[in-house]
Order: structure tokens, then C-alpha cells, then sequence
């Protein structure tokens, strides 16, 4: 405080600015584990951007990020723009971009450009596992009491598996591959993955499971600690003498490749795919318009209306912006992917690369979910940037810790 006051008042003013920018977040960081949260989070991000942007004009500073990954996101975010004007309903494809697409990209950029210290992090991350040991363990409450697929403070079972997909390899590449000096937290974080791990298997979420089992492979490949992969083993071996009746049905319906077509809901989404296939060539270029909704709203009469959407991220991007779009789409997260495996392997911090390595596995596993539905929506995608910025963070903070 001392300092503080013999700090020029503009300088004041910026520090004042910083410490209200890592509240927005860390607002925003319990908010996106909870639905119903609408107006803390638009409080959170957008409050963050006008105090990011006025310490822009005190500071006479302007900063924008240049990794690898801006060059194809603009190019993504350039058809989807195209795709919402010639859109069969602009006036909705707009207002998706405006509400879906910036958001994302302003999430990430506000975390990118403001978190500056490890500690930071921590504070974001801490907030993050104490919300989803939160969530998972009134899902597993909720299974108990009412015998239900589980929800807990999400809106249904899908968004919470992906919810799941999303936090769990970051609590399990911390809880692994760190070490603490406090060592009461590792018994804690192995507990909260142990609630996350059963929340996961109570939402009944095949393509989850996929997502989660994805992750698992990443995470075990890459981390020094090979216990890892007798950890995974084991939740394997209780799953199978443990977990209900229901749960290990859903399972074997993962691998019996006969039923597929059979099966309530695996079958239908092969309809629905041929259908997204057969539409993509009538709108190569730019798609049929940007927005969750607009199957419905070109195809009306359609079979394709009473699932709602494409059950597969990459047909729906394809059907929606066209296959330029999806091409950038691929792109982005391919040299996403690539940028987090460079800063993994240049980075010495045990906790660093924790988190370097559990963002990568997280996009790896939700993406892998998203062949099987469209969940690239909401709290989910802004959570997944968020997170993606915080890696993108640390690879900044090391290099500023290097110089």
C-alpha cells in the first residue's frame, strides 16, 4: 500500500485497473461452472473489457498477442462474419456472432493479456477446481436421490459431461505431474478427481467418455509421473465391479459396432449425418448461416429439425459457414495443438507444464466429444477459451521470466 501511494496517479490508476480485470475473471471463472449465471458472467467479461480498455488509453499502450494461432482465428472469425450475412436469417446469424463467436475471442484475449504471474493462475485454477468439486459432487448427490442421468447445476447431462471433459485433465495433469510444497493438496485434488471421474460416469455421456478416455491416453503419454496410467487403470477395474447396471450397458454399446444403427440414439445420428452431407453441396462456400439454430430455420419440414442439429461439431461447421470455414476451423485448433506442444516441451516449471499439458489434453478430448454433438456453445465454449488462454498466458510468462 505503501508503494502504491508514492505511484504517479495514472500508474495508480492502471494498478487499480489490473486488479479489477483479475476480479472480472475469477467472477467469470465460477460463473461459466454454473447455469443461470447470465448476468455475472456478461458483468464479468464485459466489465473486464472496459477496464482492460481504459487502461489501454491511460496506459498509451496498445497490446495484442501474435501466437499462431491469430492468423487462422481470423480467418475463421472472417467466414463466419461472411456466413452470418448471407445467412437465410441475418438478423439471428449476427446476432450469434456477436453473442457466441466475440465473446469467445474476447475471453480469450482478456485472459491472454492479463494474466501476467503464475500466482494469477493459481488463484484462476483454485477458484476453477473448488467450483467443479462443487457440481460434481451435487451430481453425484442428484444420481443417488432421484436415479437420474445427472445435471447437477447445468442445464442437462450434456452440458455437464462436457463440463467435466473440460476441467478433469487439468486437475489430473496438476494433481500428477506437480510438485507441492503444501502437501495436503495432493490428497485433496485426488479426491476431487475421484468425484469428477464418477460425475462423469453418471451423466451416461458415451461420446464424454470418449472425450475423457482421449484425454486419459494424452495425459498418460506425456506426464513424468507413470502412475498415472495405474490411476486410470484402476478407475477402469472399480468401474467395472462398481459402477450400476445402466452405466455398463451404455458402455459396451461404445464397442459393439452391430447395434449402432439400432441403438436409440447412436442410429439416428447416422440420418442425421447423411443428411448434413447431402446439404453442405447445395452451400459449399458460405454455408446456410452462423448459429445453434439454424438447421431448423432453412430445413423446417426436415427429419433433420426434430434432433435440432448435426450430433457432429465439424458437419455443423461445414453446413453453417461452409468448408473454407471448417478448413480454418481444422486449422486453428491444429496450430493450437501445435503451439501447446512447443511451450510444453521448452517449459521447465513442473506446474507450468501441468497446465500446459492438461489445456492440450482438454482440447484434444472436448473436441474428440464433439464429433458426437454440438456442444461448442454457452459457458462450455467460453470455459474452453478461458482455459486456452491461460495456457497461452504461461507460454508468455516463461518467456518474460526467461528475458
Amino acid at each position: 500500500h505503501y508503494l502504491l501511494l508514492k505511484m504517479p496517479i495514472n500508474t495508480k490508476i492502471i494498478r487499480w485497473l489490473e486488479v479489477s480485470i483479475e476480479w472480472c475473471l475469477l467472477a467469470l471463472i465460477v460463473g461459466l461452472s454454473f447455469s443461470h449465471t447470465a448476468a455475472l458472467q456478461a458483468f464479468a467479461y464485459v466489465g473486464g473489457f472496459i477496464f482492460w480498455v481504459i487502461k489501454f488509453i491511460l496506459g498509451k499502450k496498445f497490446e495484442f498477442d501474435k501466437t499462431s494461432i491469430w492468423l487462422p482465428l481470423l480467418l475463421f472469425g472472417i467466414a463466419i462474419f461472411i456466413s452470418g450475412i448471407t445467412s437465410v436469417d441475418p438478423q439471428y446469424s449476427l446476432g450469434q456472432v456477436r453473442g457466441e463467436f466475440i465473446t469467445y475471442v474476447l475471453i480469450y484475449y482478456l485472459v491472454v493479456h492479463n494474466i501476467r504471474t503464475i500466482y494469477q493462475v493459481k488463484r484462476l485454477l483454485s477458484l476453477l477446481i473448488i467450483a467443479s468439486a462443487i457440481v460434481g459432487g451435487y451430481g453425484i448427490l442428484q444420481y443417488f436421490r432421484h436415479h437420474i442421468r445427472i445435471s447437477s447445476f447445468l442445464s442437462d447431462y450434456n452440458y455437464l459431461s462436457t463440463y467435466l471433459v473440460i476441467v478433469i485433465p487439468i486437475v489430473a495433469s496438476i494433481l500428477f505431474s506437480s510438485n507441492f510444497k503444501r502437501k495436503f493438496l495432493k490428497p485433496i485434488l485426488l479426491i476431487v478427481l475421484l468425484v469428477l471421474f464418477i460425475a462423469l460416469m453418471f451423466t451416461l455421456s458415451r461420446g464424454a467418455w470418449v472425450g475423457f478416455l482421449c484425454e486419459a491416453l494424452i495425459l498418460t503419454l506425456f506426464t513424468k509421473d507413470k502412475r498415472l496410467m495405474s490411476f486410470f487403470f484402476l478407475l477402469c477395474m472399480i468401474g467395472v465391479f462398481f459402477l450400476p447396471d445402466n452405466i455398463l450397458y451404455r458402455a459396451k454399446t461404445i464397442i459393439d459396432i452391430s447395434k449402432y444403427k439400432t441403438e436409440e440414439t447412436i442410429g439416428p445420428r447416422f440420418e442425421v449425418w447423411k443428411f448434413g452431407l447431402s446439404r453442405i453441396r447445395e452451400e459449399p462456400f458460405f454455408g446456410i448461416g452462423y448459429g445453434r439454430d439454424i438447421i431448423p430455420r432453412k430445413y423446417p419440414e426436415e427429419k433433420m429439425s426434430i434432433m435440432g442439429h448435426e450430433h457432429n461439431l465439424f458437419l455443423e461447421t461445414a453446413l453453417e459457414i461452409g468448408i473454407p470455414g471448417l478448413a480454418a476451423f481444422i486449422w486453428l485448433i491444429g496450430s493450437l495443438l501445435k503451439f501447446l506442444r512447443k511451450a510444453f516441451l521448452s517449459i521447465e516449471d513442473d506446474f507450468k507444464k501441468a497446465v500446459i499439458l492438461g489445456v492440450g489434453a482438454m482440447v484434444v478430448g472436448f473436441f474428440v466429444r464433439c464429433i458426437f454433438d454440438c456442444v461448442y456453445v454457452d459457458n462450455l465454449a467460453r470455459l474452453l477459451w478461458m482455459l486456452i488462454g491461460v495456457g497461452v498466458a504461461i507460454s508468455k510468462i516463461n518467456q518474460q521470466e526467461q528475458v
